[in-house]
């Protein structure tokens, strides 16, 4: 009995001394596991891609973000590249000579004003049309109406301001008279008033007649300088122009030339002065105070719009070029060439206007910026200074009508369109510019969760290390059976790690979806993959966008032209390969072409294989053989053909209109095989290259383009008449499905 009873208690007491020893053998594998995950925790957001810091920051202090967080004084320590970092003063400059003007005549467009047509009416010179404004630092390109015509679609400009602006505004019309002319969908008849539409770019263009900026209301015909007397309401809008701006993405305000003109001055419904009213008790407060006030008051209802996001452009008082007296006392203006700028000067009235200008731009600036609202300054003072030989004089009409000479307006053509050459560069400025804060906002953000993240996890791992250090200690101290254990139960960082591939997925149909370019917008399609020009009578295959598979899988963004040139800015890419690999490059072209055309700087051959560009460079003829090649390699894959009915020499055609399932069409033995070398001879080489830091990757489009026998040529590469029997059905049309390669290739640069 004592004997059982001994057996007993010595059974209990293994039970409960082996129940010991296992309950803190898993309290110390239950820490261990927590502390690994939670070292884990710290790390993964150094080296997950999802959380990957951009390009555009240079981070000047990482222990401050460790020790502490982010905080916004961390962030004044992060230096951003902005695109504008070496940017060029456009508006600084001087007139050169330019054979190839005008770019339309008064015969090719009937857009222009009578009273500016100083061809119809006779003017004997023509060198006045034959200047370009050159910037001091750059090149200012020429107006480029289809490259324009991409920017502005689907939005709205209105041109606000006086005749001047209206001329402006006719000066763009004929501009962009050789791509496409619009239709009139004016809201009234009155001429001040008009609405045109470019229908196949879906952008608005208005004029809206406010002489004097503000509120204002002409009380005498006569006056006292047979102009007129008006009565200006200085604090009060005028809602002929103010109330239709909200849904405008671009304003273009100017004026100033009425304002030499009698007025009377109201605030608050009172009458506090005049300019030149000679009206008895009335004070003479002269014209710059009327102009300052209602130029103030003009931005501020800018300003004040509630749903307005758009960018205002304050374009510059442009200077009139009297000589020989005033405008109505026998003034006129002569010349027929340009001004050097050492031959004149901004003085008086014109340099008056001007400043004013500038300082009610910046105050209406920094109350923009408080919104969100983009002020821009279209500065062309300088520049029409320097033209007195620009003017109408007296050939805005028939020399049978008395009139005073036109010494404010500007012939077209003319110099005014130089006015346009600025706003081009601009917007495609303020696109770059967009591109570039969207960039850094979204890194910004990404920066603030990353080092928090760390922070938080840093801290935690700290604090279990403090109180698991016994048993920890204890853990590594004993026998090494338990190291088997702890690297049976590690795991790699590559189990986290996103699976999602691009280039695994389908065409998926997007009835609204339209092509980034045509081949009127785009001068670098060749012949051979014109489909359009050539009569392909169908246009269902250009509305096709691919769909990533796999639940982890987003949308593939749509190609952005301007970011993309962002995160290439100071790079190079060569397209090494046959003509399909130039197939992708002039698509590329033509996709970048809504933001800028690249300047041809090939070298000096005749063999157009050759040909480089600025953006795309041959570079390197043995990739690992050059030394200092520390760049990025990318193997685009086999792109197959869809010959039908017989191969490329015995009549095979591709004659489909939309694309496939992938279980319908597969590669060819042929193309299968040299798609599994591409991929064999990359892994290969992949591995030296990390030896000498270059990479490495692989862009596969093949998978998505082996459903895509509709997006080739076939016979619409050429004209009928040239009698070519062979379809072409292994290059792509463009625009069309070659044009994904490019979207690949945006997201491969930004990851």
């Amino acid at each position: 009995m004592k004997h059982n009873q001994a057996n007993n208690d010595h059974h209990h007491h293994h039970q409960y001394y082996y129940g010991l020893i296992y309950k803190q053998f898993c309290t110390k594998k239950v820490g261990l596991l927590a502390l690994i995950f939670l070292v884990i925790l710290t790390t993964v957001p150094i080296y997950h891609p999802c959380i990957k810091y951009s390009s555009f920051f240079s981070i000047t202090s990482s222990s401050s973000l460790l020790a502490g967080g982010v905080d916004d004084d961390d962030l004044d320590d992060i230096k951003i590249e902005s695109s504008s970092t070496h940017k060029c003063d456009i508006f600084s400059g001087e007139w050169v000579p330019n054979p190839e003007a005008p770019y339309y005549t008064n015969d090719t467009c009937w857009a222009i004003h009578e009273h500016q047509n100083c061809m119809k009416y006779g003017r004997p010179d023509s060198e006045f049309i034959k200047w370009k404004w050159k910037p001091d630092a750059c090149n200012l390109p020429v107006f480029n109406p289809a490259q324009f015509l991409e920017l502005v679609r689907d939005k709205s400009l209105a041109f606000v301001g006086d005749s001047v602006a209206r001329n402006q505004m006719q000066s763009l019309i004929c501009l962009l008279s050789r791509v496409e002319y619009p239709i009139d969908e004016s809201y009234t008849s009155n001429e001040q008033y008009k609405r045109w539409k470019y229908t196949t770019y879906n952008f608005t263009l208005a004029t809206y007649w406010t002489p004097h900026l503000v509120k204002a209301q002409k009380t005498e015909t006569e006056g006292p300088t047979k102009t007129g007397l008006f009565n200006l309401y200085l604090d009060e809008l005028d809602e002929a122009w103010t109330a239709q701006m909200e849904d405008f993405d671009y304003i273009i305000l100017s004026g100033g030339q009425w304002f030499y003109t009698p007025m009377v001055f109201y605030e608050n419904h009172k009458i506090i002065g005049c300019h030149f009213c000679q009206l008895p008790n009335v004070t003479n407060l002269g014209m710059y105070y009327g102009y300052r006030r209602a130029m103030r008051t003009a931005l501020k209802a800018i300003n004040g719009l509630k749903n307005y996001k758009g960018v205002t452009y304050l374009r510059t008082f442009a200077p009139s070029h009297f000589e020989g007296g005033l405008w109505n006392q026998g003034g006129n203006c002569v010349r027929t060439v340009p001004f050097k700028n050492n031959e004149t000067v901004l003085e008086g009235p014109s340099m008056e206007f001007y400043m004013i200008q500038v300082e009610e731009f910046r105050n209406a600036e920094r109350e923009g910026r408080k919104r969100g609202l983009k002020f821009r300054m279209l500065d062309t003072t300088q520049a029409m200074l320097l033209r007195p030989d620009g003017h109408p004089s007296k050939y805005g009409h028939s020399a049978n009508v008395t009139m005073y000479n036109d010494c404010v307006h500007w012939c077209l053509p003319g110099p005014i369109d130089t006015w346009n050459d600025f706003l081009l560069e601009m917007i495609k400025t303020e696109r770059l510019r967009s591109a570039d804060e969207n960039l850094r906002f979204s890194d910004r953000k990404l920066l603030y969760l990353s080092s928090t993240f760390r922070f938080l996890s840093l801290a935690l791992t700290i604090t279990l290390l403090c109180l698991l250090s016994p048993q920890l200690f204890s853990f590594f101290s004993s026998s090494s059976s338990s190291l088997p254990w702890l690297k049976s139960h590690m795991f790699s960082f590559s189990s986290f790690r996103n699976k999602c591939s691009i280039f695994r997925g389908n065409w998926v149909y997007n009835p609204d979806k339209r092509p980034f370019y045509t081949n009127f917008t785009c001068p670098e399609i060749y012949d051979q993959q014109n489909c359009m020009k050539f009569g392909r009578p169908d246009s269902e295959f250009l509305k096709w966008s691919w769909k990533p598979a796999g639940s982890t899988c987003d949308d593939l963004p749509s190609f952005d032209a301007a970011q993309f040139l962002e995160l290439v800015k100071g790079k190079s890419i060569a397209f090494v390969g046959d003509s399909v690999a130039r197939n992708q490059m002039q698509s590329l072209l033509c996709l970048l072409a809504t933001v800028e055309y690249p300047t041809n700087v090939s070298y000096k051959s005749t063999d157009t294989k050759f040909r480089r560009w600025l953006a795309f460079r041959t570079a390197f003829k043995a990739l690992l053989g050059l030394e200092k090649f520390k760049g990025e390699v990318i193997l685009r894959t086999l792109s197959p053909a869809h010959f039908e009915n017989g191969e490329w020499n015995k009549g095979g055609e591709c004659k489909r209109t939309e694309p496939v399932l992938r279980s319908e069409m597969k590669l060819s033995w042929f193309e299968k095989e040299l798609y599994l070398g591409q991929i064999e001879e990359l892994r290969v080489v992949e591995s030296e290259g990390k030896k000498k830091g270059v990479r490495f990757r692989v862009m596969d489009v093949t998978e998505a383009m082996v459903a895509r026998p509709d997006g080739h040529p076939n016979h619409f590469g050429h004209w009928p008449h040239e009698n070519v029997t062979i379809a072409d059905c292994v290059h792509w049309c463009l625009p069309g499905p070659i044009d994904t390669w490019n979207e690949f290739l945006f997201q491969m640069l930004k990851a």
